[in-house]
């Protein structure tokens, strides 16, 4: 999930994640900004590197997805494509975004599971659940297609 906050972070300035307990009812999000280009704070700018700043939000950006793409593959999408700023390509992906629950036995030992507590994107105040998968805005069909840097790119280029 740290990884997923990373990315979402870059793409679009900050993630946030809305989480909700289905037993309970209970809802909150948290928010993310992150510190890309690593030189201290949010915000900055590292000419050296060619990273202009902590966000690349102001580009147009694009997200491959398959039925792969799964728990954090499947909840980086999902937010990507919550934003409106952000064109999923591909086949709808493989779904899951349920928070990984630690625990551990009366003999110590550890173990880990699909906790109760489900991810979501919130729109208006309402949570909605991405648990099934995300639909792409764009279809790529042929699997071969994926893999063909040609293709995608002939692909991208046409959409701009």
């Amino acid at each position: 999930m740290h990884t997923a906050a990373v990315v979402v972070a870059w793409m679009l300035g900050e993630a946030t994640f809305n989480m909700e307990n289905p037993i309970t009812g209970a809802k909150w999000s948290i928010t993310y900004t992150a510190d890309i280009n690593m030189d201290g704070t949010y915000d900055g700018n590292t000419p050296s590197t060619g990273i202009t700043g902590d966000s690349i939000k102001d580009k147009n950006l694009f997200c491959l997805i398959s039925p792969l793409s799964f728990s954090c593959g499947n909840t980086t999408p999902a937010l990507l494509a919550a934003s409106d700023r952000v064109t999923i390509l591909g086949t709808k992906s493989g779904g899951g975004t349920a928070f990984v629950h630690h625990a551990s036995a009366a003999d110590g030992t550890l173990y880990r599971m699909s906790s109760k507590y489900v991810t979501g994107t919130s729109k208006n105040g309402a949570t909605y659940d991405i648990d099934q998968g995300v639909e792409p805005h764009v279809r790529i069909s042929k699997p071969a297609n994926f893999y063909n840097v040609e293709k995608i790119n002939t692909l991208v280029t046409s959409l701009n």
